[in-house]
């Protein structure tokens, strides 16, 4: 079962044009023979039921194949909300062809971000960054353009991907570590290590002065099951306000 996680976001700078806006955040849904397509749906249809304002997916739609891009970007075609649907890769995305990846997500109305921001007409600015493992991008090129005083929300793949712009005042949300997926001591920290996702393993994190979220994702890898870590969707509620409803480590 799918787990709709709510939460609330305190975003530095936000404009009062964002207050309140509603953001789902999507990410490893890894479509292949370890994750059925009918996991996916109750993930899309999930994100939808929650009348977003904004949807944002932080890349791994497959596991390798090129087979399975187009089907993924189907099963993704239902997600719409009034600012968009914005994308980045992840490293899986690389493994199966990112070209082909890129493509599909575009031609269902997924907007990529590929190592640059784009601002929304309510003041917010996305920052999307290419995955830093299998990627090819340049990052400190996200952010160019972005003021030092903009409401940033960066999207990123790998949750180390952070500790890269750690000086900036911004929040950002990831996926790639699957909540540890198979949840056990001391072998989930040395998972986590070697995927280089280091300490960041699920929910709220600070990193310099960057508020990171990871997201336990929605599909499987290596083994078909979770244990200690749920299938999630996140909602966000944005606010400028100080009271959060989390705990930072």
């Amino acid at each position: 079962m799918i787990q709709l996680t709510q939460h609330t976001l305190v975003v530095p700078n936000l404009p009062e044009a964002a207050e309140g806006l509603r953001v789902i955040h999507l990410t490893d849904l890894h479509r292949d023979s370890l994750t059925q397509d009918r996991v996916i749906r109750e993930a899309v249809k999930i994100a939808g039921a929650s009348c977003p304002d904004l949807i944002v997916l932080t890349g791994d739609y497959v596991s390798h194949c090129p087979e399975d891009v187009a089907p993924v970007a189907e099963l993704l075609k239902p997600l719409n909300a009034p600012l968009g649907v914005y994308g980045i890769l992840g490293n899986h995305d690389f493994r199966a062809g990112q070209s082909r990846m890129r493509t599909a997500l575009q031609g269902v109305g997924v907007t990529m971000l590929d190592d640059r921001m784009e601002r929304l007409p309510c003041g917010l600015t996305l920052v999307g960054m290419t995955d830093d493992i299998e990627g090819d991008g340049v990052h400190g090129r996200a952010f160019e353009g972005v003021a030092e005083d903009e409401a940033v929300l960066a999207l990123i793949h790998n949750p180390t991907d952070a500790e890269r712009f750690a000086e900036k005042s911004c929040v950002a949300v990831s996926g790639h570590t699957h909540g540890g997926q198979v949840v056990v001591p001391f072998l989930t920290a040395w998972k986590l290590r070697n995927i280089h996702a280091k300490r960041y393993r699920a929910g709220f994190y600070r990193v310099g002065k960057v508020t990171l979220y990871v997201n336990r994702g929605v599909g499987n890898v290596g083994v078909p099951f979770r244990f200690g870590a749920k299938p999630e969707v996140a909602l966000f509620t944005l606010t400028r306000k100080e009271e959060t409803n989390h705990s930072l480590r």
